[in-house]
């Protein structure tokens, strides 16, 4: 741990979309001299047609399982948009905590914290509440959070500050130091000690969350959106604009998410819908 101590024995369930377990993420458990037989990576459950990703809170049952299987004492999601069950929208606060309340009472039963990861989105101020991506539920429901950050005062920009956003546990904790620095093939993470800044003075730095464009966050906000289902076309324009996502720059997040538009229907009775469609490139 940070502070030198060791950590709690058991499991981590890792559920990752964003790396790969064989060049990205088990290069790191080994930098971190982890003990890999207690470690398990979700990548696919199965379906009807094979094998799909994890969806929450559909499959929980299975995460419960394999979560009990090696004793995890943690469960990351990575990040957490990802997993949403496809009739969820992540903008939408009664959606978000109809799925994170079974995630909830699944950690309460299995004993292991759960940790789930967001980007930052676009959205201007210090408040670090609502500067998560998608609905503000997902903070509400949490009982601490988290945020990672460059160090200000770093010139080098090696290290990262990890402060508390909220903290419903016990007294808020001090801010850490950190820096990802090589190891062999891989990187792994070195403490710093602690540092003065909160996490309302990192958001305040310009440039943080910048590097995420507002494309990016179009873009993400349509894979969540459209996942495993079709839209009307003017129901998405709709409920971008309520996100803060113009009109212009979905059109732009299109292609990066993959979506295309389809017509259904005959003559006036048609309409447009959206989707996403896998093997998209330039399709409108």
């Amino acid at each position: 741990m940070p502070d030198g101590t060791e950590g709690a024995g058991g499991g981590v369930l890792v559920l990752s979309a964003e790396d790969g377990a064989a060049d990205t993420i088990v290069p790191r458990l080994i930098a971190a001299e982890a003990y890999l037989p207690l470690v398990r990576i979700l990548e696919t459950v199965p379906c009807a047609d094979g094998e799909r990703q994890p969806e929450i809170p559909t499959d929980l049952g299975l995460i419960d399982r394999v979560a009990r299987q090696i004793c995890a004492k943690l469960i990351i999601l990575d990040p957490i948009m990802a997993f949403l069950a496809s009739s969820a929208n992540a903008h939408r606060d009664q959606d978000v905590r109809r799925v994170l309340a079974p995630l909830a009472a699944m950690a309460q039963s299995t004993g292991a914290a759960v940790l789930v990861i967001r980007h930052l989105n676009k959205t201007l101020g210090d408040n670090p509440l609502y500067r998560g991506g998608g609905s503000i539920a997902f903070i509400g429901a949490a009982r601490s959070g988290l945020l990672a950050a460059p160090d200000p005062d770093d010139e080098s920009g090696s290290a990262r500050i990890l402060a508390s956003t909220k903290c419903n546990l016990g007294p808020r904790p001090e801010s850490l130091r950190y820096a990802i620095r090589p190891a062999g093939d891989s990187i792994r993470l070195a403490w710093l000690g602690t540092s003065e800044h909160r996490a309302s003075a990192l958001l305040a730095t310009p440039g943080i969350g910048e590097e995420r464009s507002a494309v990016q966050e179009a873009a993400d906000f349509l894979r969540s959106y459209l996942s495993g289902r079709a839209a009307p076309a003017e129901e998405v324009r709709r409920e971008a604009r309520k996100a803060g996502i113009s009109d212009r720059t979905l059109e732009r997040a299109k292609k990066v998410a993959r979506v295309r538009a389809v017509r259904r229907g005959f003559a006036a009775g048609s309409s447009w819908v959206w989707e996403i469609h896998e093997l998209a490139t330039n399709e409108s």
